[in-house]
């Protein structure tokens, strides 16, 4: 996919790139990514020329490992391409969003993902399906609004599509059309358009565009980008694509802002486009303030809790979760500091011994665990565990210690003090 190329080409960047021809040798992989990627070859010579330039030139003024000024060039140059942001505020009530988009990009599913997006934040939606030649699109468009408990109402119950847009007016404060898809965009369909947005009037006109439509798609962007006003976009299908570099420039192309990504296919799964915490994870410098935030109900129900009851406590989450694979999976800096998904199998393994320890002291060594060092035989063999298990775990304590005013505290982890935390070795 997409990203995960984008991450492990950086890594691998960020490992050599000592000589000008390390470099040449690295850039020529990312330009392979980004074709394959269906940017466009001309967009593709821009960002490898500018980072060319930009790299060159923090070698030039700093020669002495200047890894973070190298992150910098990348991080600047794929902001600069990579989309833009603009968020959808419900300033005017009703506002009407305005869904345009060809066939198999998940529009109406992003329809119901959208209403379902503002529902959530206490606003009165409806879904309207504008779609007249598909007989199957009112159905379908109803039974996601079902799902949701959101009202779909249907452009042929009504003498004209204003009729119909006044009636709503008064009822609803976001109110979302969903248009009818073509194969291709003719004639005939941007007729359709134009009358729709002339009569409604929108306050957002959303191009709703798939990651997985690559280059192909992009005549079609800028074709409908210059008849219609388009003044936002929503990419979906974002997390499985290995074409999503062509999504991400159809911003640039039309020059409007990407607004919502899906991430996957269930109706919560639609994230608010935020370019620089994309860029970020795309070259694996993710947020470890991320991760505490998983932890935020728990820290606040743990203070007054000595260091072992928070050991277990948060051991009791990750076995919710699944593992601590499933927690740092969505966090590439993991595999940009070298950790492999067998080490993170290991640290799945001794978190089960350490909660089974946990589990077999008594009340005086849940309190101070330094006191372990008294019964280890008894505790490796009530826990079913080695000896060597329970001191490691009693070193894992002596850590999580050092990390307790942390947790305690909202602070932020770095990512330094996770690699020590989790006991990797480099």
């Amino acid at each position: 996919m997409f990203e995960e190329r984008i991450r492990e080409f950086f890594g691998k960047f960020l490992r050599k790139y000592s000589t000008p021809e390390d470099i040449k040798e690295n850039l020529k992989e990312l330009r392979k990514i980004l074709l394959k990627a269906d940017v466009p070859p001309y967009i593709t010579n821009e960002i490898i020329e500018k980072l060319k330039e930009k790299i060159k030139k923090e070698l030039k003024d700093y020669p002495f490992d200047p890894k973070d000024k190298i992150i910098k060039a990348f991080y600047d140059v794929f902001l600069e391409y990579f989309g833009k942001e603009g968020k959808i505020s419900i300033k005017k009530k009703p506002t009407k969003i305005l869904l345009i988009g060809l066939l198999g990009v998940g529009k109406t599913t992003t329809a119901a993902k959208l209403a379902y997006f503002f529902k959530n934040r206490g606003y009165k939606v409806c879904l309207v399906n504008l779609d007249q030649k598909r007989k199957a699109s009112f159905e379908q468009l109803k039974q996601l609004g079902d799902k949701i408990g959101i009202i779909t109402y249907n452009i042929s119950d009504f003498p004209s599509l204003e009729k119909l847009d006044e009636f709503l007016g008064k009822k609803y404060e976001v109110i979302i059309y969903d248009t009818a898809g073509r194969n291709f965009i003719d004639d005939i369909m941007l007729t359709e358009i134009k009358e729709i947005e002339k009569s409604l009037n929108p306050n957002y006109s959303i191009l709703v565009t798939s990651a997985d439509h690559g280059i192909r798609i992009q005549e079609h962007i800028e074709k409908l980008s210059k008849h219609i006003p388009i003044n936002s976009i929503i990419i979906t299908k974002i997390d499985g694509s290995a074409k999503a570099g062509s999504a991400l420039i159809a911003s640039k192309l039309t020059n409007a802002p990407i607004s919502f990504i899906g991430v996957g296919e269930k109706i919560e799964d639609l994230e608010e486009f935020n370019l620089k915490r994309y860029v970020s994870r795309l070259l694996g410098l993710g947020d470890i303030t991320q991760i505490i935030k998983k932890f935020e109900k728990l820290s606040n129900k743990i203070v007054d809790k000595d260091i072992s009851h928070i050991i277990l406590e948060i051991l009791n989450v990750v076995e919710k979760e699944g593992s601590i694979s499933k927690i740092l999976s969505p966090f590439p800096f993991v595999p940009l500091m070298g950790i492999k998904k067998d080490q993170l199998k290991e640290v799945d393994t001794k978190l089960k011994k350490y909660k089974a320890i946990i589990l077999s002291l008594n009340k005086k060594e849940l309190r101070e665990p330094e006191l372990i060092k008294n019964r280890i035989n008894e505790i490796a063999y009530g826990a079913g565990v080695t000896k060597k298990d329970v001191l490691e775990f009693l070193n894992f304590y002596r850590m999580m210690k050092k990390f307790e005013n942390i947790m305690k505290g909202g602070k932020t982890i770095s990512k330094k003090d996770l690699y020590k935390l989790l006991r990797f070795k480099k």
